[in-house]
């Protein structure tokens, strides 16, 4: 009977692996069956490590240095840029890209079992219910620091829940290099690790003092407390330069409660690309919230406390609820509070005893969501790449070492010879045009992320082309305009390549619809125009 019982048991675990494996593969499968993984960001990541690279072998630093500068702060943002710069050492840049992605993919995955396993080895199938967050609205913006956060968010969790006993030096100079990779990725995730831990500790403390048998243990326990202080005096000074540097202050979101509420309800923030993926996400909203409802009658079945962890969740969901528009000047997406109480819920349900056959349907659900969001995905995922494929094949028609613009007409994406929107939830069409300057050494005037002081690289103030030529709603805004005689003027250098994306001639019927054309005329020439219609080269006359 015992070894029946065993075999049954080696049956379930290799059926989990061999599962698991699969869910992984299919999330891989956009990144590694395409010849681009489009995001909105992902790009201009990519186009900044690219140049940080280049600096760093000694690459064209005076055509960079004419125009960009570095950044002198060290800034909790930098994780995503740091990994690509050591990929591009050895790889090319696309497949450098896949590589941090698919790292993103496997670390999320792991990380999460790792924190399970960390709390009941048993719960280790909670996984299949967080593998549909692998890909949410917010990494699709290509927010690649803090995706990657949210994965070492479970890694730090994990270790200290672990290791928190351990008198080694080694173990928690570990834990300090772990809480300083996660401030570096996102300071989001930074704080949410910091209360949980902190939480979990003093939940821990109070049902030490509410049991005379075990006060013995205080001294030890508030040992646990002073070594994580210690190990994490390094990130905490990293991140309390930053709010020094940037302030705390806040500005009122203005966002409706019941559009919040209904969103959070949805779990709208995994709707990627249309509304027919819903249905998927909101059965994984129900799924976790049955399992959360059903937990709490379940805790007095464990030996242990873990009510820290469900406190910090019921503080991510007012988080979530009271958010503010921006903080010390940094923007707050809604949809990046709204999946972390998700996350944080499961995280707190790996703390209860579930019957075996609870955790496999829990496999069975998740695995089943999993598939079915990642299936509907696939021809959006494909049909992305292609488009990018046909952007980038503007590259040969264009001289290395040049300053190029992108007017973009349909952020959105639009299918080929003026087709219907590609994504009607974000924007991942932005910027495209950095992965031109990943590809060769080019100056790409949409160039955001050097407009801010988040990232490694700054605009030199002289040549700022958001600065000096932008005019109107800018060329980031609708209708995308620049004004060509005010760069000139300004900076004395000029525009040599612009590119439109997806410019339709009806355009033209709109007001303001014919600046930028006009413009183009008066200086520029087409050269270049796409097998899609969507892509058209101009280059400056007198080039």
């Amino acid at each position: 009977m015992m070894a029946l019982s065993a075999r049954n048991e080696l049956f379930w675990k290799r059926l989990e692996w061999l599962l698991l494996a699969l869910a992984i593969g299919l999330a891989l499968w956009p990144i590694w069956g395409n010849a681009y993984f489009l995001t909105n960001d992902g790009p201009c990541h990519l186009y900044n490590a690219r140049i940080l690279r280049d600096i760093l072998l000694g690459h064209d630093t005076a055509f960079y240095g004419d125009w960009l500068m570095l950044n002198p702060e060290i800034e909790p943002n930098w994780l995503n840029h740091f990994l690509l710069v050591i990929f591009q050492l050895v790889l090319p840049p696309i497949l450098a890209e896949k590589v941090f992605l698919t790292l993103y993919v496997l670390g999320f995955a792991f990380a999460f079992r790792y924190l399970a396993r960390s709390i009941f080895p048993a719960n280790a199938s909670l996984v299949f219910l967080a593998l549909p967050f692998l890909y949410h609205k917010v990494f699709l913006m290509g927010f690649f620091n803090f995706s990657a956060s949210v994965a070492l968010f479970f890694v730090v969790v994990g270790y200290w829940l672990r290791h928190r006993a351990d008198a080694r030096w080694q173990s928690w100079a570990k834990l300090g290099l772990l809480l300083l990779a996660l401030l570096l990725a996102h300071p989001v995730s930074y704080c949410m690790a910091g209360g949980v831990l902190a939480l979990q500790w003093l939940g821990e403390g109070m049902a030490i003092l509410a049991r005379p048998a075990d006060r013995p243990r205080l001294g030890a326990h508030l040992r646990h407390a002073g070594k994580t202080a210690l190990a994490a005096a390094p990130s905490l000074g990293l991140l309390l330069a930053f709010l020094l540097r940037q302030g705390t202050h806040a500005e009122p979101g203005g966002y409706k409660m019941h559009k919040l509420w209904h969103d959070f309800i949805e779990l709208r923030s995994l709707v990627l690309f249309d509304n027919a993926e819903r249905t998927w996400p909101m059965i994984l909203a129900v799924a976790i919230g049955l399992l959360v409802v059903i937990g709490l009658g379940r805790m007095h079945k464990r030996s242990f406390h873990y009510e820290g962890m469900l406190v910090i969740f019921g503080l991510s969901v007012y988080a979530y609820m009271a958010q503010p528009a921006q903080v010390g000047g940094v923007g707050i997406v809604p949809e990046r509070l709204q999946f972390y109480p998700y996350l944080l819920a499961l995280a707190w349900l790996a703390t209860i005893p579930w019957p075996t056959w609870m955790m496999r349907g829990a496999m069975a659900v998740g695995l089943l969501i999993t598939a079915g969001l990642g299936i509907m995905r696939l021809p959006h995922f494909a049909q992305t790449s292609d488009a990018v494929t046909e952007f980038v094949s503007v590259q040969p028609h264009m001289r290395p070492h040049t300053t190029v613009l992108m007017l973009d007409y349909a952020p959105e994406g639009r299918h080929p010879n003026g087709g219907p929107p590609m994504s009607k939830e974000a924007y991942i069409f932005m910027h495209i045009a950095e992965y031109l300057g990943a590809l060769q050494p080019h100056i790409i005037l949409n160039n955001y992320e050097a407009n801010t002081k988040w990232f490694p690289l700054r605009w030199r103030p002289e040549r700022d082309p958001y600065t000096h030529l932008a005019d109107g709603p800018g060329f980031e805004g609708w209708f995308p305009t620049v004004d060509f005689e005010k760069f000139k003027s300004g900076t004395g250098q000029d525009v040599d390549y612009v590119i439109t994306w997806c410019f339709i001639e009806d355009f033209k019927d709109f007001k303001d619809g014919c600046v930028m054309p006009d413009r183009l005329a008066e200086r520029y020439k087409q050269t270049f125009v796409s097998e899609g219609g969507r892509v058209h080269l101009f280059e400056r006359i007198d080039n």
